[in-house]
């Protein structure tokens, strides 16, 4: 059994990542972007383009 304290976790304290992305299946192409929210307020986004070759 450990006798170390167990930190609490707060929502505040924990960032949050968000995923989207969207296909056009006529044209072959596709979007993809992932976005951090940093619990100081800071944001990072990073997208792609995606296409299909034939």
């Amino acid at each position: 059994m450990s006798t170390n304290p167990q930190k609490l976790i707060i929502a505040k304290d924990i960032p949050i990542m968000l995923f989207a992305g969207e296909f056009q299946g006529t044209l072959l192409q596709g979007v993809a972007v992932a976005v951090l929210l940093m619990p100081n307020g800071r944001r990072y986004t990073v997208s792609q383009l995606v296409s299909v070759n034939q």
